[in-house]
């Protein structure tokens, strides 16, 4: 009726759309969200459900231009940005995905889950940096993690991820000292170099446990208490950990 009269209905369009959606028909409901923004209806929700989509269907460079495209048109709106940092991460550009989380948190300062996913971005250009052996640089994107991570816990005292990243991260720091330590002849040297990955690898201990607090049942985390509490010599917590594993 609509078009008899030279008009575009945008609400039948995009209703057309989620109709198609909801049969499964991820080709014909992209087509008609395109065609509903080109038409007038350019809603932040729509770029999201095109980009949604694109995902689905393996298509990651596509639901990256579609939120790259809806940033353009609401440069303010956060889900938005954490899309194309989503997107980003999949496609391996973590330089652009850091651009991305850092925007992200201009607008929104106290979301737990941007740290942590900063923090997971330092945290893999750290484990680059271990692999190719370059120590200055691997130490100062383990910092620049643990602080990411602290960050996060300090807006969410509640959010698992960080804490559980936290004592990780000090896992790999330690592994990394652990290595070193193994190259030494002098066992006098060797003492001191295995004094400081123990020091490092400890420090893990609140972080995992604070994980355990928050969910008792994670099986990962119960691991490496078990492993800590065994490094500590502290038998009662080493037995109970093992216990909960079934062991």
């Amino acid at each position: 009726m609509a078009k008899g009269f030279g008009e575009v209905d945008t609400n039948a369009v995009f209703n057309k759309a989620l109709a198609y959606e909801s049969m499964g028909d991820a080709p014909n409901a992209i087509k008609y969200y395109k065609e509903a923004i080109a038409a007038g209806y350019v809603k932040p929700d729509v770029y999201r459900y095109i980009g949604a989509l694109q995902r689905k269907a393996n298509d990651v460079e596509g639901a990256l231009a579609t939120a790259r495209e809806g940033r353009a048109k609401f440069p303010e709106n956060k889900d938005m940005v954490m899309d194309e940092m989503s997107c980003l991460l999949t496609l391996g550009r973590a330089d652009e995905a850091e651009a991305s989380v850092k925007v992200a948190l201009e607008k929104d300062p106290n979301n737990a889950l941007l740290y942590s996913v900063l923090g997971g971005l330092y945290d893999k250009k750290a484990s680059m940096a271990s692999d190719a052996k370059d120590e200055a640089s691997m130490n100062k994107w383990y910092d620049l993690a643990e602080e990411a991570y602290k960050n996060s816990i300090a807006k969410d005292a509640n959010y698992f991820d960080a804490y559980f990243n936290i004592g990780v991260l000090y896992n790999n720091r330690a592994a990394y000292e652990y290595e070193k330590c193994n190259a030494i002849k002098s066992d006098t040297d060797y003492m001191k170099c295995k004094k400081v990955a123990d020091d490092i690898y400890l420090k893990a201990m609140p972080y995992f446990e604070g994980a355990h607090k928050l969910d008792p049942k994670d099986q990962q985390t119960i691991q490496q208490l078990m492993k800590l509490y065994g490094k500590m010599g502290d038998q009662a917590k080493f037995q109970e950990m093992k216990e909960k594993l079934g062991k």
